[in-house]
């Protein structure tokens, strides 16, 4: 399947308020949470275009799964070893959608990270 790849305005919108609010750090670089934010707009958007796609689904739970992790709400981080956002990012998007790929890639970085920590 082959999506259409351009900006939405409500991502641009999300981006534009999340700069303005100063939570992007100098140089462009991205927390971990941040980068997690734009993952779940990215997939979100995504998710509207193809609905039955199980896989944007299982994006969907994994990083919501990370985020709840980084911000502290869930404690149980037994799960971080099934987390395969890599897997689909070079499997499924990386020919076909690379901005989810690339920042699917940079989550599973984070799941690794994490998974490191505890």
């Amino acid at each position: 399947m082959q999506y259409a790849l351009g900006h939405s305005s409500r991502r641009t919108k999300l981006i534009s308020a999340s700069a303005n609010k100063g939570s992007c750090k100098a140089g462009g670089w991205m927390n971990k949470k941040e980068t997690l934010c734009e993952a779940i707009a990215i997939n979100e958007e995504r998710l509207k275009l193809a609905p039955d796609y199980e896989i944007y689904h299982s994006i969907s739970r994994q990083l919501n799964y990370l985020l709840t992790i980084i911000d502290g709400k869930e404690k149980d981080k037994s799960k971080l070893d099934k987390i395969i956002l890599g897997h689909f990012a070079v499997r499924e998007f990386e020919e076909l959608d690379p901005e989810l790929s690339q920042i699917l890639k940079k989550c599973q970085n984070i799941a690794f990270d994490l998974e490191l920590e505890s």
